[in-house]
């Protein structure tokens, strides 16, 4: 699978301030402005310009691409690990940093210090959250797409991740990201990987 992306790398996006949340956002004039005296985000289908009245035409490149599919297991009920990936508080608890999650459809997050963010393209309680992911590092523009199934197994929760887009030198770090920064510190944090008894 190969995508069409534009060569050029893309800052990493603006940070929201902690007095300023996604729900309190005004849109206008190109930007998505947080609070008064927040961050901007650039609105979808803005152009954004460095001095120069003319933008330039995007070439793109191509890149080869890869699918991540995932299993792992929870001690906990789909409901509670739903919430885990939609809860601000409970994502800045097992990230142990600062992040932004406006979880409704079109919504954004960011977290992990900037290095991930993305928005949420579905929301089913309980069942599934797909959205678009990616590291600051990848071309710009360039999202993975995440599905992430909720799977009742007898009082435990298989989650399913599927992966579609990543870029192929990434698939390692992606793989290795998902585990250790989401999967086994949502366990340690939420203590859903023990059994204490």
């Amino acid at each position: 699978m190969v995508n069409s992306v534009n060569k050029s790398y893309c800052l990493r996006p603006p940070t929201w301030s902690s007095a300023s949340a996604p729900e309190s956002a005004l849109w206008s004039s190109g930007f998505n402005v947080q609070g008064g005296g927040g961050k901007r985000w650039p609105q979808r289908g803005s152009v954004i310009s460095s001095g120069s009245s003319a933008t330039p035409p995007s070439t793109g490149v191509k890149i080869p691409t890869c699918k991540v599919s995932l299993k792992e297991t929870f001690l906990t009920s789909p409901e509670e690990l739903y919430r885990v990936f939609v809860n601000q508080e409970m994502v800045q608890a097992f990230t142990h940093a600062a992040a932004m999650v406006d979880a409704q459809k079109g919504g954004r997050f960011q977290l992990l210090e900037g290095n991930v963010f993305g928005e949420f393209q579905e929301l089913v309680p309980e069942q599934k959250i797909v959205m678009k992911w990616r590291y600051n590092t990848w071309p710009c523009e360039h999202y993975a797409t995440i599905v992430l199934n909720f799977v009742e197994r007898g009082g435990e929760t298989e989650l399913k991740l599927e992966c579609k887009g990543v870029p192929a030198s990434e698939e390692d770090r992606t793989k290795h990201g998902w585990q250790q920064y989401y999967f086994e510190a949502i366990k340690q944090t939420f203590g859903y990987g023990t059994r204490l008894y």
